[in-house]
């Protein structure tokens, strides 16, 4: 079968919901210029065969095989990239809406960021990954971790105020141990990764970190003061407060941040670092 292709390029076959016991959809998509991220050239005249939801081949159009009765999409004249990713998403917060959306602009994977909504993050992705939802693979936080000073600062503004208090979903340790039992339940809970936005003092963000890293869980974190320098997957948005010394010392931080191999997640965030 033969049908024709638009200017957006969208691979429902990654994640369409559908019976596991149907026969895995052959599609073949034909005549696409791929462009190669990485050595930054675009190779035209390829066919990509995907078969269920996995890529099996991209090459020439000349040395893919296409199997008979596979779909095919003619791709002329438009371009394929690899799927892209968001780094840092609330995606339960834009409803489940979001979902198609991030597949039609060529997101094929999400990294949530916790949101006050832990069950439905992970609904989502599970089912996802299932088939029986379509969108983007979906890798969950926990529910956010903060200094407990700071919730408790919050939670007298909002009772001052009279306006009902909603973040619910946050933990904030009162000491090592307490931190390291919420990492063993975060584990139970089948999160990907652990978030940190304000941290707790510094024998109780080590614990927490420590303890992670035992339990194979990767700790993503806002570089809020006093955040730990080493043993971080991904800082995110900006150092706070930032940073005030010379170069040299911005420098050096940097350097240490390359040393530990800490990814720096910019976001759409401007500040001065």
């Amino acid at each position: 079968m033969r049908a024709s292709i638009g200017a957006a390029l969208v691979l429902t076959a990654l994640s369409a919901p559908g019976p596991a016991a149907q026969p895995e959809r052959v599609l073949a998509i034909a005549n696409v210029s791929v462009v190669d991220v990485v050595k930054g050239t675009t190779h035209a005249d390829h066919t990509i065969l995907i078969t269920g939801n996995r890529i099996r081949r991209v090459g020439p159009a000349a040395r893919v095989r296409v199997p008979a009765g596979a779909e095919i999409l003619d791709a002329s004249r438009t371009f394929a990239i690899p799927g892209l990713w968001d780094m840092h998403s609330h995606v339960v917060g834009f409803g489940p809406a979001s979902l198609e959306l991030y597949l039609a602009h060529g997101v094929t994977s999400v990294r949530d960021m916790g949101a006050e909504r832990f069950a439905e993050a992970k609904s989502w992705r599970d089912k996802i990954e299932n088939r029986q939802l379509l969108g983007p693979r979906m890798r969950i936080a926990s529910p956010v971790v903060e200094n407990p000073r700071w919730l408790a600062a919050v939670k007298g503004m909002s009772e001052r105020a009279g306006t009902p208090w909603t973040l619910y979903e946050r933990f904030g340790p009162m000491s090592p141990e307490e931190a390291v039992a919420w990492v063993d339940s975060i584990a139970a809970l089948g999160a990907n990764h652990i978030k940190v936005r304000n941290w707790p003092a510094p024998e109780i963000g080590r614990a927490l970190v420590e303890r992670a890293k035992l339990r194979g869980l990767p700790v993503v974190a806002h570089p809020n003061e006093p955040f730990p320098r080493t043993g971080i997957t991904t800082f995110e948005h900006h150092v706070w407060p930032p940073l005030t010394g010379s170069d040299s010392a911005r420098h050096s931080l940097w350097q240490q941040f390359a040393r530990g191999a800490i990814a720096m997640v910019p976001t759409l965030v401007t500040w001065p670092v």
